[in-house]
């Protein structure tokens, strides 16, 4: 038995908050997409759950939220893609990179 996909995870955890009369929907937009990336999954939680006002007692229901919010939608953000270009480049320590060898000494 394969283990399941984040995305996976996160569609089968989140269906129990979508509302009665678009789980149809719910369903059939999941189902209907070949692979289901970052760009597809955090809009279409969005859709279909208003993550704010979801009220949840359940430990189960606040670690998927939790997850979704603070990792999930945190990998694929702007800011942490800039972060990371930033490991490659030299620091201020290495001043080497700053200055054209000079001939004369």
């Amino acid at each position: 038995m394969r283990k399941r996909t984040d995305s996976e995870k996160l569609y089968m955890g989140f269906r129990d908050f979508v509302d009665k009369e678009k789980l149809n929907d719910y369903d059939n937009e999941y189902l209907s997409q070949n692979k289901h990336t970052y760009k597809f999954m955090i809009p279409f939680i969005h859709k279909y759950i208003d993550i704010e006002a979801v009220k949840v007692t359940d430990k189960g229901h606040i670690d998927l939220i939790t997850y979704f919010l603070n990792d999930y939608c945190s990998r694929e953000s702007k800011s942490l893609k800039s972060l990371n270009k930033l490991k490659g480049i030299p620091t201020t320590n290495n001043i080497k990179h700053l200055f054209k060898p000079s001939i004369f000494y």
